[in-house]
């Protein structure tokens, strides 16, 4: 039987810092929030940027076993059997708006957005996005579903400040919403095919 990895999830503007509180274990990741935004993996030995979905082999979970890679989902990363590579694969690529590259900093800002976390621009291009509501216990952890091949998760959120250039949205809160529904119809197939496929456990 798998079992997901916990990790906790820091935030902050800019590559983590030394003294990062509390102090991070092999597996936890950093979220640069400042556009362009960036991936971080703690391999035990210090931070190694995570660079995008395709090349997610590169930096495997560094203590689990049976081999984890790192997957982008529309709302959080969690760590995943690199035996189903090819799967998370084509269902990261779902994940990206158009106009997107297969880059961490696609993801972050995606998950970001997604969450309410960067200011809305204002005037006549403005534009609204419906949150998904993170939900922290008192020590900052989230509890995660059952689900034996994926991780959870801890956050930590600050405030940034942006000006949505790069990746915003230029669509109406409409079209964002049949989109979101789209992407989350075809997750769901993808997650049940990879879930069956010869050689998963």
């Amino acid at each position: 039987m798998s079992h997901g990895c916990n990790y906790f999830e820091y935030r902050g503007a800019g590559i983590p810092p030394r003294d990062i509180v509390p102090p991070p274990t092999p597996g936890d990741i950093f979220m640069d929030t400042d556009r362009p935004c960036g991936l971080w993996v703690y391999t035990g030995n210090g931070w190694t940027q995570w660079m995008s979905m395709t090349n997610s082999r590169l930096l495997p979970h560094p203590t689990s076993q049976p081999q984890k890679i790192l997957f982008p989902g529309t709302s959080r990363f969690a760590w995943v059997p690199a035996t189903g590579y090819n799967g998370y694969l084509k269902q990261a690529r779902l994940c990206l708006l158009e106009g997107q590259e297969d880059a961490a900093s696609s993801y972050v800002e995606n998950i970001l957005s997604g969450e309410g976390f960067f200011a809305i621009p204002s005037g006549p291009d403005s534009h609204v996005v419906d949150s998904d509501e993170v939900e922290d216990d008192k020590n900052g952890e989230s509890s995660g579903d059952d689900n034996d091949d994926e991780t959870t998760s801890s956050s930590k959120h600050s405030a940034v400040d942006a000006d949505g250039n790069q990746g915003s949205l230029q669509s109406t809160p409409a079209e964002i919403a049949s989109h979101c529904l789209r992407l989350r119809k075809e997750n769901a197939a993808i997650s049940e095919a990879i879930k069956t496929a010869p050689g998963n456990i």
